[in-house]
């Protein structure tokens, strides 16, 4: 079998050329008809008949026709498909089945041409209600402004347009958006944009021409505020109860950001708080309350970058402790000593009572307290005088101790021998503690006596 095709294979080879040839001859001499198509668009016509019925209509299936037409061999490469139109007439619609007949005309080369028909013979439409609705535009700005800058309010002309079209389709749009960029913004964005169709989700629609805004385009102008971080200023009124001190203000932030024009942040310098309920009058216990801060903002501010305005306050309010310090003579220094005048202060221990908070008191020391006794004004003779402190912020005294002084005139060796002479006094007058004067020393004076005597008993 294999010889067989392979015996004489150059004289076959030859004799199809030649057949190839010779066919190709009789084709062109004889120019023969052949049948041919093309793919022409149906054109709907008369679409105002169903618009004046407030009705919207679909294609369903194929919105093109075949046409198919018989043409001469060398004649089929002049036509085209502009060379047909293919329409179907609305008002010749078949109101049972939605089915309109294509029509066919020949525009182009109509004499080389000859039988054509078109395929199918019929377009079906699906009509539905026209439905008309108005959508308040949303802004959708899109980027970051510049660093230091917040996005402020923006304004859209118009607010609203008017949507219209098929009613399943507009039924599927929940917004009209109009995008616009401010990536890099400093300064007030205006700007036009294209309104679009949104979802429920914030997604973009992508509906056919048969629904339309009938508005073009939205002018937008969005402020761009500056930022700027304030701290909040709580004024606190009203003075906590005897024993008790307010020792500030806490809250869920100290300071804000706010955005707003820059003339105005350039003015603020902090958030001043002042209402009634910060107030800790008689109080004997930590006061709490809840604060709108956007209450106490100049108009034109707005809090930034904040979940919500309302914030928590809580002003502290500490109770007193009260605590003795023994003092020594040689904790006191004398202050205006006469350079005439030889002073001598009996030794002994005495006590001093301190009202503060208790972590001040813990770390409170005597040599803290600077105490002085001041002898300007003694004369010659024994005297009995109140040492002065200077107590840690915060603290306050009490009681305060007593010393007893003796004064002698420089040149009296007598008054030397005798003051040399002198024993240490442990308790009575160089011992004793005077009370402060003022509301807390009043409030304190049993508990002063209640001490001494425990004192006097140890």
């Amino acid at each position: 079998m294999k010889e067989m095709i392979l015996n004489n294979a150059k004289w076959k080879l030859l004799a199809l050329g030649l057949a190839f040839i010779v066919w190709l001859g009789v084709v062109n001499i004889a120019n023969p008809t052949i049948t041919s198509t093309r793919e022409v668009q149906v054109e709907i016509v008369n679409g105002d008949i169903l618009q004046d019925a407030n009705l919207a209509y679909e294609v369903l299936g194929k919105k093109t026709a075949t046409v198919t037409y018989k043409v001469r061999t060398r004649d089929d490469y002049r036509i085209k498909t502009s060379d047909f139109r293919a329409y179907a007439d609305l008002s010749e619609m078949y109101d049972v089945t939605g089915a309109i007949p294509i029509h066919l005309q020949v525009l182009n080369n109509a004499s080389l041409i000859d039988g054509e028909k078109v395929s199918p013979e019929v377009v079906r439409i699906q009509t539905e209600p026209m439905q008309t609705k108005e959508f308040t535009v949303v802004a959708r700005p899109k980027g970051k402004v510049a660093s230091g800058f917040e996005k402020g309010a923006v304004s859209l002309d118009p607010q609203k347009v008017t949507v219209q079209g098929p009613q399943s389709l507009v039924g599927q749009i929940n917004s009209i958006g109009v995008e616009f960029d401010v990536e890099g913004a400093e300064t007030t964005v205006e700007t036009d944009g294209t309104p679009g169709f949104y979802d429920a989700n914030g997604n973009a629609l992508h509906l056919n021409d048969s629904v339309q805004i009938l508005t073009d385009s939205v002018h937008c102008t969005m402020e761009v505020l500056r930022l700027k971080e304030v701290p909040l200023n709580f004024v606190v009124s009203g003075t906590p109860a005897d024993g008790y001190r307010f020792t500030g203000a806490d809250a869920t932030v100290a300071a804000v950001n706010v955005a707003g024009d820059t003339r105005i942040l350039d003015s603020l310098s902090e958030i001043r708080i002042q209402t009634p309920a910060l107030n800790v009058a008689d109080a004997e216990k930590n006061v709490e309350t809840d604060i709108d801060i956007s209450d106490y903002l100049p108009e034109g501010v707005t809090v930034s970058g904040l979940d919500s305005t309302e914030i928590h306050v809580v002003l502290n309010v500490k109770k007193l402790d009260i605590q003795r310090f023994n003092v020594t003579t040689s904790d006191i220094t004398l202050t205006g000593e006469n350079s005439s005048y030889r002073y001598t202060v009996e030794s002994a221990s005495m006590g001093m009572r301190i009202q503060g908070l208790p972590d001040v008191l813990k770390k409170l020391k005597v040599s803290d307290l600077s105490l002085t006794a001041d002898v300007s004004s003694l004369t010659p003779g024994v005297h009995t005088i109140t040492v002065k402190a200077e107590p840690e912020d915060g603290c306050e005294i009490v009681t305060y101790p007593s010393v007893t002084v003796h004064v002698s005139d420089g040149n009296d060796s007598a008054n030397d021998d005798e003051n040399s002479g002198s024993a240490e006094v442990e308790s009575g007058s160089a011992g004793e503690e005077t009370k402060a004067s003022g509301k807390n020393g009043e409030k304190k004076t049993e508990e002063d006596a209640a001490d001494s005597g425990a004192a006097s008993g140890n």
